[in-house]
């Protein structure tokens, strides 16, 4: 292999395997999540409930772990599940001395 073709595969090679490594969150997973949080299935009751808080905990879970992939600023799909989030009424908080996300419960209080 010629030096500069040796050296445009790795290099090639090289970022291609750290970009995996980032890719906490997809865009299946957020069009899942945003479906869900635009219509909760199962009305109102306390499984319902329940369920939905379930998915919230989730959600907070994949955009700590993204924070954590993109060196403490998550990726574009963060910023839409963030916002999404916050359309279905859900405010997020962020202890910017622990440097992750934590829910606010009210809207799952009764």
């Amino acid at each position: 292999m010629r030096p500069i073709s040796a050296a445009l595969f790795a290099a090639t090679v090289g970022l291609a395997a750290p970009a995996a490594a980032h890719d906490v969150l997809n865009g299946a997973a957020v069009d899942d999540y945003v479906a869900r949080l635009a219509d909760p299935a199962g009305g109102d009751g306390a499984e319902a409930l329940f369920a939905r808080a379930a998915m919230v905990a989730e959600i907070i879970e994949l955009l700590n772990a993204d924070r954590a992939a993109h060196s403490g600023a998550h990726g574009m799909l963060g910023d839409v599940m963030v916002a999404e989030l916050g359309k279905a009424g859900i405010d997020l908080v962020f202890g910017p001395d622990a440097q992750h996300y934590a829910p606010r419960l009210r809207p799952f209080e009764r």
